[in-house]
């Protein structure tokens, strides 16, 4: 999902230096910030108005959208990602201007800045309409705002912001999406939950008991560790979180001692173990391939609807593939091939971030995608079908061509 919005980069200028009360400071930026806003309204066609005051230290911005050029967040969850990202646009912009923009005799800290600038509001509106939204940042979030930008100057335009945007969202979808997966069961662990709270992803695991070896968490974490970096991180997880600069917590509680201990990765390790290089691409997308199906069959098999029992996922020859039985008519599945064909296109086609990484991993695997369907296995049906020599299938199968294209759609 991708909201258009105007972002102010407050981009200060050299006329902005330390003022004698806070109502000259604020008078300053909110000059400032006019231009700016004005320049905004100019590049953004969507945009009626953009009107820019002061009000007890707050500088607020109000847009006002043309009716029907407004796209208004589904949830709270799509406004607080955007906060996210527009905290960490706001203290580059500071960071930059306390260590470029101000001369030595004018040198003031940014808490010293902070008690003239209380924070920012954030109002958007569709006009004619009761749409609309607003944001507020405090000083202090931006203050305590930790995680370090790399050539952040460089890389505040909108078109920067709205890919960091979209990456922090994907990364929201992606926890929200395996989140109704759990639990999930892999190596004698299960993972409960999974959350990303815009600077970490945590997954909350437990295990019945730990072996001696496990015990030592040093160890253990040097396990998972290496079986990430073998596997690129079997998530695309990895790759997202080295580029939001995130960790990754693991919540393990022990259920016969009724223990619980984290492992952390911090950034850093992440980004190494998001960009190790020692296996091609090919090795680690057939890994992570075989780390879902060991996970997937291991919570199978799993009606899927009244008639339709997932029984396993396997790699035969070049295809990864799904294995369902029909518990119901097989004959109706036989005579609506083109309808069952239309529903599973219509699930490689829908963009949900699970679906989008296993056709991934397929693609750089060099594995095509099948779908099987095959009769409830019944004595009479067995006796049929080793008769036969061949038993009754359905199947749809997608090339890693077709799954490459659906990716890039």
């Amino acid at each position: 999902m991708k909201i258009l919005f105007p972002v102010v980069l407050l981009l200060f200028g050299a006329g902005i230096g330390r003022a004698q009360t806070s109502d000259e400071f604020m008078q300053m930026l909110l000059e400032q910030s006019k231009i700016e806003a004005a320049e905004v309204l100019a590049n953004n066609p969507n945009l009626r108005t953009v009107e820019v005051d002061v009000k007890d230290g707050i500088l607020i911005y109000d847009y006002l959208f043309k009716e029907g050029q407004f796209n208004q967040p589904k949830s709270q969850d799509d406004i607080d990602i955007m906060k996210n990202s527009m905290i960490r646009i706001l203290k580059a912009n500071f960071d930059s201007f306390m260590e470029e923009e101000v001369s030595e005799e004018d040198d003031f800290s940014m808490e010293e800045l902070f008690e003239y600038l209380k924070g920012f509001r954030f109002v958007y509106i569709e006009e004619n309409t009761l749409k609309g939204y607003q944001i507020d940042i405090s000083s202090e979030e931006i203050l305590h705002y930790s995680k370090p930008i790399v050539n952040a100057m460089d890389e505040l335009t909108t078109e920067k912001f709205m890919e960091q945007y979209d990456v922090e969202s994907f990364a929201h979808m992606v926890a929200k999406s395996s989140r109704e997966e759990c639990p999930m069961v892999s190596n004698g662990m299960v993972v409960d939950s999974m959350v990303y709270d815009y600077t970490n992803l945590h997954f909350y695991c437990r295990m019945d008991s730990l072996n001696p070896i496990q015990s030592d968490i040093a160890t253990m974490k040097k396990g998972i560790r290496d079986q990430m970096v073998f596997a690129n991180g079997e998530s695309n997880f990895f790759t997202i979180l080295a580029r939001l600069n995130g960790g990754w917590l693991l919540h393990f509680t022990i259920t016969n001692i009724d223990s619980s201990f984290i492992i952390s990765f911090s950034p850093e390790e992440i980004k190494e173990i998001g960009g190790d290089s020692t296996l091609n691409e090919t090795e680690r997308a057939r890994y992570a391939l075989h780390s879902v199906i060991e996970t997937t069959n291991a919570q199978l098999p799993k009606m899927l609807d009244f008639m339709t029992r997932m029984d396993s996922m396997y790699i035969e020859g070049d295809n990864l593939v799904y294995q369902y039985s029909i518990l119901d008519d097989f004959k109706e599945v036989k005579e609506n091939q083109g309808a069952v064909e239309w529903i599973v296109r219509s699930q490689l086609m829908s963009k949900d971030p699970s679906v989008t990484y296993l056709m991934t991993m397929c693609a750089n695997a060099g594995y095509g995608l099948c779908h099987r369907y095959m009769p409830l296995a019944t004595d009479t049906d067995k006796k049929k079908s080793k008769k036969l020599k061949k038993p009754e299938v359905i199947q749809f199968c997608f090339s890693v061509e077709e799954l490459k294209s659906y990716v890039k759609k």
